[in-house]
């Protein structure tokens, strides 16, 4: 360009960059509501899951963590030893986000991951609708069509319900950049394959490191689309084969050289698994009546209907993977775009796309109302669930495609809606003065005012029924002061840390506090998915004999407890009962003339071994052993059940009396002996015991009684360090005291034997 002229698409780069951040910043607002409690960068509280608790945000927060801390220590992004002690997890087939990890890096190491985390969530509303209105401005002439698109693929119910415990699932920028850049590929035929097929593989690439499930289904997706546009323009896609050909090559390799390495781990590294993900397949399935049915996590809806949606998706406590809902009004302005712009290719496309992401949504069985209705086929899903690097997709999921796919029918929709007002509009004012004219434009102007006004009803009832209920819950991210940093720093760097709460899938709090003492020290158990036996993926962290030490720091009588395979159901208690009768209700504390052992509230409860544990009114915790034997009586002594197995009539919450036997409870000498040998196995130099739970005093006698007394005690967490030579000490004097007792016993004079010893013992008392 020569000096003195002025490129002519400045103007028009400039209007399209201004349009972008104008949006960015009206969906950056409202995504601010979402997290009123948590501000973006706040570090000081952490998310809360709509189920209770916070485990996917701290595991989160550990993934942010991880990320720069490897790339400054020259580590393996990608395999961990520091969680899950001795063994590791294999991080590449679990949702590491890599990307946002690097991303967020400088907020991390200025602030923490908590802080980069809080600043995750918020921006993945406006980023995600932002990229969803820069593909609507390719698709329609006038931009409010497009800032619609963006409001119901950013802010869509799916989005509302991921937000709140799943970065990786609810970061979702680059899908409709994907999907775009190969249609750019595959079907427009006036652009550069190279150019879009480098694009479409950068944008791949970034998706890989954001969430290898939303890759996969994007890839799914758009493999649909290719197939109903073959299907539709055969001769047209034959032509355009070259073309694609050589866009889709581009990509390919770009994907390829830059995602090698995490795919080789989760295919062939050491600590690879096989199988699905979540240890079963169709655990989230979309219900048929998901679309019509509010969940919670809409702000107005009628309680009862909520009630039956909330529960639709694997039930109320994952009411965070059900995504689907849409509502009747917008159904109802579909069914209208529908209809009234059939011919639009878009339209029938989008809906066509939409549908079959639904279909898919559904997973291989049709659910109803929660119900499993038996076809005499299966649903299409059946062909990608044995699919390699397909099988472990949650069918729920895909309703992420359906809102977008339905955001492009409606930005269509609006587009043609404009343009058909102004033409009547501009048709009015240059038509001929006639008084017939006018009486029938006014006769029209009358139609299209009732037109305009049911349609803005509709408009508002669309907008209110997908209301979301924010802002989401947040808890205190700051530990206790004994789990912060500066109490944490007596504990050597490297040292391997066994935690009360020990860390499971139900209680991974103590990954909290590692990511925050910047991985100082290495933990036993995990909140990850992992190698189980056999190869298979399992949630549960690994099972270290002697068994009966993990059960009882993995805090089985959490609210989600999981079992353990292999690891008994127990917890720490001074007394156990040997249960005759157990009174259901509100106990008349009497059986008979008898006293009960123990009376209070239950808490978890295990069918497979019939024990279960009791809080009584001074807080202690008993545990009960009930058998085939053991009688259930209601509060009015009427028998609760006969069935062979009556133990199910206790559940957690239930106040009960428990008639029986006392005896000694789980942390007698064996158990003591169990906790030394344990902490010698697998290395232990330091242990934390979180103060304040149901049994943290048990479990602080128990090791004061097996290594001595902690080396800081209370303000929130007892400290144990140097735990091997307190086991050697603790050791050494146990043995001493037992050689002593051996050698008095030895050099004892043997005790007389019948009457005649007897005698000489009395007359040796009287001094003869």
């Amino acid at each position: 360009m020569r000096p003195g002229t002025e490129d002519p698409r400045r103007p028009a780069v400039r209007t399209r960059w201004t349009s972008l951040c104008g949006a960015f910043v009206v969906y950056g607002l409202l995504g601010l509501v979402a997290n009123l409690q948590n501000w973006p960068g706040d570090p000081a509280r952490i998310a809360a899951c709509a189920c209770g608790g916070n485990k996917d945000p701290v595991q989160t927060v550990w993934f942010l963590a991880w990320a720069p801390y490897a790339l400054v220590h020259g580590l393996d992004p990608f395999v961990t030893h520091l969680l899950n002690a001795p063994v590791g997890v294999d991080l590449a087939q679990n949702t590491s986000m890599p990307l946002l990890g690097l991303l967020s890096a400088p907020l991390t190491l200025a602030v923490n991951p908590v802080a980069s985390e809080n600043l995750l969530r918020w921006s993945a509303f406006p980023l995600s609708a932002t990229a969803m209105y820069a593909v609507g401005r390719q698709l329609v002439s006038w931009w409010p069509a497009a800032f619609v698109a963006g409001l119901i693929y950013g802010f869509s119910p799916y989005m509302v319900a991921q937000a709140s415990v799943h970065l990786d699932l609810s970061f979702v920028p680059f899908p409709p950049l994907i999907f775009y850049a190969a249609y750019q590929v595959v079907v427009s035929p006036t652009t550069d394959p190279w150019r879009w097929g480098a694009a479409l593989g950068v944008l791949a690439t970034a998706q890989f490191f954001v969430s290898t499930e939303i890759l996969a289904t994007t890839v799914l997706m758009c493999t649909i689309g290719a197939g109903l546009l073959v299907a539709a323009r055969p001769r047209l896609a034959l032509a355009r084969l070259a073309h694609a050909a050589v866009g889709l090559a581009t990509a390919g390799v770009i994907v390829t050289a830059s995602c090698a390495w995490p795919v080789y781990d989760m295919t062939h590294g050491p600590l690879h698994f096989s199988g699905p993900v979540m240890g079963l397949r169709e655990q989230y399935n979309a219900d048929l009546l998901g679309p019509l049915l509010p969940t919670s996590a809409q702000l107005v809806a009628p309680h009862r209907l909520v009630a039956i949606g909330s529960s639709l998706v694997a039930g109320t406590a994952n009411v965070d993977e059900n995504g689907s809902y849409l509502g009747v009004p917008l159904l109802a302005c579909l069914a209208w775009i529908a209809v009234r712009w059939r011919r639009d290719r878009w339209v029938l496309l989008g809906l066509a796309m939409a549908g079959a992401s639904f279909v898919l949504s559904l997973g291989p069985r049709l659910v109803v109302d929660g119900t499993v209705r038996h076809l005499p086929f299966p649903l299409p899903f059946v062909l990608v669930e044995h699919v390699p690097l397909l099988a472990d997709l949650l069918p729920a999921r895909l309703a992420l495609y359906v809102t977008f796919f339905l955001a492009v029918v409606v930005a269509r929709g609006i587009d043609h809606w404009s343009t058909h007002h102004g033409r009547r509009i501009e048709v009015s004012r240059t038509a001929p003065l006639d008084p017939q004219g006018d009486t029938l434009r006014a006769r029209s102007r009358g139609t299209r005012r009732v037109v305009h006004g049911l349609g803005a009803v509709l408009v508002a009832t669309s907008v209110l029924a997908l209301l979301p209920r924010w802002p989401y819950r947040s808890v205190s991210a700051r530990p206790q002061p004994g789990e912060q940093p500066s109490s944490l720093a007596i504990v050597r760097p490297g040292t391997t840390v066994l935690t009360y709460p020990y860390v499971t899938p139900s209680t991974d709090v103590a990954m909290l506090w590692q990511a925050l003492d910047s991985f100082r020290f290495t933990l036993l158990g995990s909140y990850m998915v992992r190698r189980g036996p056999g190869g298979r993926a399992t949630l549960l962290p690994s099972a270290l004999a002697p068994h009966d030490v993990e059960a009882m720091f993995a805090d089985p009588l959490a609210v989600a407890a999981v079992p353990i395979p292999k690891i008994p159901y127990l917890a720490p208690t001074t007394e156990t009962v040997d249960a005759a009768t157990v009174v259901v209700g509100e106990p008349r504390a009497r059986s008979g003339s008898a006293h009960p052992a123990i009376s209070g509230v239950v808490q978890n409860a295990d069918p497979r071994t019939r024990s279960f544990y009791v809080v009584g009114r001074d807080g202690d915790l008993v545990g009960v052993d009930a058998h085939r034997w053991t009688r259930y009586l209601s509060a009015d002594d009427l028998p609760l059940t006969r069935s062979p197995a009556p133990f199910r009539s206790v559940t957690r919450g239930e106040r009960v009396a428990v008639f029986g036997r006392t005896g000694v409870g789980t942390l007698g000498a064996r158990r003591v002996r169990d906790l030394r040998i344990f902490l010698r196995r697998y290395d232990v130099g330091a242990v934390l015991v979180e103060l304040g739970r149901h049994d943290s005093k048990l479990v602080v006698d128990w090791l004061t009684r097996a290594i001595g007394r902690p080396t800081r005690a209370g303000r929130g967490g007892d400290i144990w360090t140097g735990v091997q030579h307190d086991l050697g000490t603790a050791e050494l004097g146990h043995g001493k005291r037992t050689t002593s007792r051996d050698a008095r016993s030895r050099h004892a004079p043997a005790r007389p034997q019948g009457r005649r010893g007897q005698l000489v013992v009395k007359l040796r008392r009287n001094g003869g």
